[in-house]
This record gives structure tokens, C-alpha cells and sequence, in this order.
């Protein structure tokens, strides 16, 4: 696969069956980040905040990726622990329904933990 241009790009690549929940994840990103940027890095959707890159996410025919998920408190890791894959990565199963709240406590938590921002609750 050649590397999208831009995530629009990179959504179109998918199966029609996946567009759907891409297209969420997407929006529920941008809602998350207002003011970041959105690219394309390593051939998947990325934003940036200033100069860092706080969140990822890619489509898979199984799951939705989200990346780097640094660890946080107890509250926000019993939040995420159910879809924890690996110390840094959280995986939400295509045949569930996508938990787009937490993908968006997840974006803003990331933009702390990389130092572009801060947010109101203490629970991360």
C-alpha cells in the first residue's frame, strides 16, 4: 500500500464495511483536539499539537488502533484496561460499538502526557 496523502486518503483506502467507524474516530479525534493538526505518519492518521504528534489511530479488519496510550492513573487505566493490547496500545473490536467517549478522554489525556496542553480533570 502506498502512503495516503491525507486521511481523507487513508479512509477511502479502507473496506466499505470499516469507513463508518474510521469516519467516528476521526470526528471523535477532531472534537477531542480542536486545534490539532491532522496528518498523515508512519501511513496512518496522526495530530499534532504545536510540534508534537499525541495521537494515532489505524484501521484494522478486526480492530481500531489507537497509539501510544501511555499508562495514567488508576481511574483512567480501569477506563482503558479492557482494551489494552499492549503497554501502549488499546485496541476497540470492529463488531462492538466504539466507545467514542473514551477515544475522546483518551486524545486529550494523550496532549498532557506529551506536553501540548493541559486539561480540567484530574483523573489522568
Amino acid at each position: 500500500m502506498t502512503r495516503p496523502a491525507d486521511v481523507e486518503a487513508y479512509i477511502t483506502t479502507l473496506a466499505p464495511e470499516l469507513r463508518e467507524a474510521a469516519q467516528a474516530v476521526r470526528a471523535t479525534i477532531r472534537n477531542a483536539l480542536p486545534e490539532a493538526v491532522e496528518v498523515i505518519s508512519y501511513s496512518i492518521p496522526a495530530y499534532r499539537v504545536g510540534k508534537k504528534t499525541v495521537i494515532y489511530f489505524a484501521v484494522w479488519k478486526r480492530h481500531i488502533g489507537v497509539y501510544p496510550i501511555l499508562e495514567g492513573s488508576p481511574a483512567f487505566e480501569a477506563m482503558v484496561g479492557p482494551y489494552r493490547a499492549t503497554k501502549a496500545t488499546v485496541r476497540f473490536p470492529i463488531k462492538e460499538e466504539i466507545p467514542l467517549p473514551i477515544i475522546a478522554e483518551i486524545a486529550r489525556a494523550q496532549k498532557v502526557r506529551a506536553g501540548a496542553g493541559t486539561i480540567s480533570s484530574n483523573t489522568h
